[in-house]
């Protein structure tokens, strides 16, 4: 078996032989980094999604000093999404939102004053949107200066093409995480960050996790991200801190801290019922239901859970419930059995407890259900690892035919030795440690989900198609 190995420059690279099971890899260079035009021509719409205006730039002149994070919007429904700036200035603050309206491009939609709360940051739920629709908006002050203006899109109720992208692990010596920047001219439905958006190890006060997710938003590459489209964000470890588990390994104030600082600097909805609960799901019409996991503040090692026992108990009712031909299932860290690898000499099983295999009982619930059920269309999605792979959950068996797809890293590739132990072999069909985001195009009507690796370079690695 040949194996996709690290490479001596940032400009080799050494192309892979797929498994009988898998699509041929396409070549690339995943080590060239070109800047994305500014400017760049937005892609076409997808199948059945009305078009959009060219990018909206209303008069005002853009403040990045005021405005250093930009802007970012979440969680979108049908009818709602959450937008998100932080300001440093002190004047009046009004939040600009406009409708696409076919051949008269961008309309005013409605002007909001916005309040900032004492670190700056403006957080807010627009709702009584309309149906997969685009808006764009920006924050302006009283001076006349905004923030960037930024773009997102309702989700839809009726049979399309969902178009999406996912990536994990940011850590602030990548930056500016020039791959996230090639998302910019996609308008993407969404974009799902799998965690470790932030490696906010050091930080022990609010002032520090704040800056820590300051200066990582502040990179170019999520200053264009987040401003091209919607993000579904849930949370790892270095969030709170390296290998965190809830308040197992960090005090509890501490924890808390960590916790107000990931609501505040993100768009993800909370639920008034459970204010901290991140686990939730979002429907995109037929093509696509997300259920967003929180695998690391329930677990519970003693009593064997990697999830609470009610996120379990949601999951397995959602995916069974669900009438969308995808559900996909938004993890952090792996459910895939990864631990056979003939060349691994045991390390993979020693980490092992990290992941869904250290807590079997669980793994098993959850993917018997999946197969008892008859349930078609889960496909996987996970982060941490600090490489990308396409692969199947277990390299034999029924849940060989299970896939799951561990995107990323978008600043944490180049430089993982853990590659090195691989063979290019089931699980695997693919494996590349390059930064990089996974682009995928679920389509209700053909039934199939096409996905690739988008390199620094903005080019595919790898592609393939999969099928319901």
């Amino acid at each position: 078996m040949s194996k996709f190995l690290s490479k001596p420059t940032r400009r080799t690279f050494l192309q892979a032989t797929a498994s009988a099971a898998a699509l041929p890899l396409a070549a690339c260079d995943p080590g060239g980094v070109a800047d994305p035009d500014p400017t760049p021509t937005p892609t076409p719409p997808a199948p059945g999604r009305s078009p959009e205006p060219e990018v909206w730039e209303p008069a005002a002149t853009v403040d990045m000093d005021l405005f250093p994070c930009g802007v970012q919007s979440g969680d979108p429904t049908a009818n709602a999404a959450i937008v998100w700036t932080k300001y440093l200035g002190a004047a009046a603050l009004t939040l600009e939102l406009v409708v696409a309206d076919g051949d008269a491009g961008w309309q005013p939609e409605r002007e909001l004053a916005v309040e900032p709360d004492d670190v700056g940051v403006v957080k807010l739920d627009v709702d009584g949107l309309d149906v997969d629709t685009a808006y764009a908006y920006t924050f302006v002050d009283a001076d006349g200066r905004r923030s960037l203006s930024g773009r997102l899109r309702t989700a839809p109720t009726a049979a399309r093409v969902v178009v999406f992208g996912a990536s994990c692990c940011t850590r602030d010596d990548q930056r500016p995480f020039p791959c996230l920047s090639w998302a910019l001219p996609e308008r993407l439905d969404f974009h799902g960050l799998l965690g470790d958006t932030v490696y906010a190890d050091s930080a022990t006060t609010s002032q520090a996790y704040q800056e820590v997710w300051a200066d990582n938003y502040a990179a170019q590459g999520y200053l264009d991200l987040r401003r091209s489209t919607p993000t579904v964000m849930t949370w790892d470890d270095h969030e709170v801190i390296n290998n965190n588990v809830g308040e197992w390994n960090v005090s509890p104030e501490r924890y808390a801290i960590a916790s107000e600082e990931f609501w505040r600097h993100n768009t993800a909805r909370p639920d008034p019922a459970a204010p901290g609960r991140i686990w939730r799901r979002l429907s995109f019409g037929p093509a696509a239901d997300l259920f967003v996991l929180d695998c690391r503040s329930e677990r519970d090692v003693a009593a064997g859970h990697y999830i609470s026992p009610e996120q379990m108990d949601w999951l397995k009712a959602g995916l069974a419930s669900s009438t969308a031909v995808f559900k996909f299932v938004m993890n952090t860290v792996p459910i895939s059995d990864i631990t056979g690898q003939p060349a691994s000499d045991g390390f993979l099983d020693v980490v092992k407890d990290d992941r869904w295999e250290g807590f079997p009982e669980q793994r098993d619930e959850i993917l018997d259900h999946i197969a008892d059920q008859g349930l078609t269309g889960v496909i996987w999605l996970a982060g941490d690892l600090h490489f990308g792979a396409a692969m199947t959950v277990e390299p034999e068996g029924e849940r060989a035919a299970m896939n799951e797809i561990l995107v990323g890293p978008a600043g944490n590739g180049g430089s993982n030795p853990l590659v090195q132990l691989f063979e290019l072999a089931p699980p695997f069909r693919f494996f590349t440690e390059w930064n990089n985001w996974v682009r995928f195009e679920a389509d209700p009507g053909t039934r199939t989900c096409r996905l690739a690796f988008v390199g620094e370079d903005g080019e595919e690695m790898y592609s393939e198609t999969l099928s319901a």
